[in-house]
């Protein structure tokens, strides 16, 4: 939804004016793209309690950052992270899966098995929540619902009534996230 016109208007100039500062939306959109990763660790320098700390330290933060800047994945889906930041962080968590032993398409696989998790669950969970901000959807009427068209396939709904029902859904989004990460590093 951004324009540069409704960015202008914001920051109290013209779209003319901005352009004067960059060249393009689709500049602006990678500078930010690559500005919010700034913060992320260096993990060429970071050297913890093992790869498998570092690694999960890294995505850790990673997710934090694509949770506060909920646009981050759209963006990723559309766009290389080649910008200075970028290349920093990714190149560091190369690094340390490179310290870890692995190389050549190994390494690849590990990377992209990994920064893929991350990137992927982390945007299923912010469309997931903005789904429901965005919907007049009634949440307990769809509960009720799928509760009652998985009735006829047993496993279904236990999972339905005993898990998914009672468990708050932020709780069941991070465990999924832990848990894959974690079958991961343990496979590496």
């Amino acid at each position: 939804g951004l324009s540069m016109r409704k960015l202008g208007a914001k920051l109290g100039a013209t779209a003319p004016t901005l352009y004067w500062h960059v060249s393009s939306k689709d500049e602006l959109l990678d500078l930010a793209f690559d500005e919010v990763i700034r913060d992320l660790p260096d993990m060429r320098a970071v050297r913890g309690d093992g790869w498998q700390a570092d690694v999960r330290s890294a995505l850790d933060a990673l997710r934090a950052m694509m949770l506060r800047h909920r646009w981050y994945p759209t963006l990723y889906a559309t766009r290389p992270s080649i910008g200075p930041n970028a290349l920093r962080f990714w190149g560091g968590l190369l690094d340390v899966l490179a310290r870890a032993g692995f190389a050549d398409a190994e390494l690849d696989n590990a990377f992209c098995m990994l920064s893929d998790h991350v990137v992927g669950s982390t945007a299923i969970q912010l469309s997931y929540s903005a789904w429901l901000a965005s919907s007049p959807v009634d949440i307990e009427t769809t509960q009720a619902y799928v509760r009652d068209a998985v009735r006829p396939n047993p496993v279904h709904a236990r999972y339905i009534d005993g898990y998914i029902a009672v468990t708050p859904a932020a709780k069941r989004r991070e465990r999924r996230y832990e848990y894959a990460l974690n079958c991961m590093l343990d496979a590496l």
